[in-house]
């Protein structure tokens, strides 16, 4: 599906789009808190908006799907129970501003890899968002723009060393005052200090 031109789309009810999702052109698209449902690769070009409301966008496609383009989501959900890969595009940033799921299964692990390795992508879950990533193998990603990613004991980083603001070990919750470092694994298992 693409989008081009002056006029800007509304969506009217949830979208299963079967192939690519293509926004150019210099105007808005938006989704009228309709979910999206997609299943070739995403495309959001630097001279389009993308309006999220309160929408999720499912990336439901087999094997390998691309992001391209700035994207912020309310949103973003990927879950496999067959190996699969999102590729993302080194040069944009994809920002989560409510719920992040991204999950592979015992054995067939969800592939999270740069278009150009070893230059990284970026993502960003902001603060007061929630997380649910498991069975993952994560390489040259900077998730430093927002919370600490925590894809927990079933996840790797591969190449080792190649992720920023990513665990991979078990995760600590830690009460400092009135305040809350916000991190989570899938065991959700938590430590209080005092």
């Amino acid at each position: 599906m693409g989008h081009s031109g002056s006029t800007p789309v509304e969506t009217s009810n949830d979208l299963d789009i079967n192939g690519d999702f293509v926004n150019e052109g210099g105007t808005s698209f938006i989704t009228n808190d309709f979910d999206m449902f997609v299943a070739g690769d995403w495309s959001n070009f630097s001279d389009a908006t993308f309006v999220a409301g309160t929408a999720t966008v499912v990336f439901d496609g087999t094997g390998t799907q691309q992001i391209n383009g700035d994207t912020t989501y309310y949103n973003f959900y990927k879950v496999v129970n067959t190996a699969g890969t999102l590729v993302f595009d080194n040069t944009a940033e994809q920002t989560i501003t409510n719920s992040l799921t991204m999950t592979g299964t015992v054995g067939q692990l969800l592939r999270l890899e740069s278009d150009s390795p070893p230059m990284m992508w970026e993502i960003s879950l902001l603060p007061g968002g929630t997380q649910t990533l498991r069975y993952l193998s994560v390489g040259d990603s900077d998730a430093s723009g927002g919370l600490l990613l925590v894809a927990g004991t079933t996840s790797v980083e591969s190449p080792v060393s190649s992720t920023i603001n990513w665990s991979f070990g078990a995760a600590t919750l830690t009460w400092e005052g009135d305040s809350l470092i916000d991190a989570r694994s899938e065991e959700h298992t938590s430590e209080l200090q005092s």
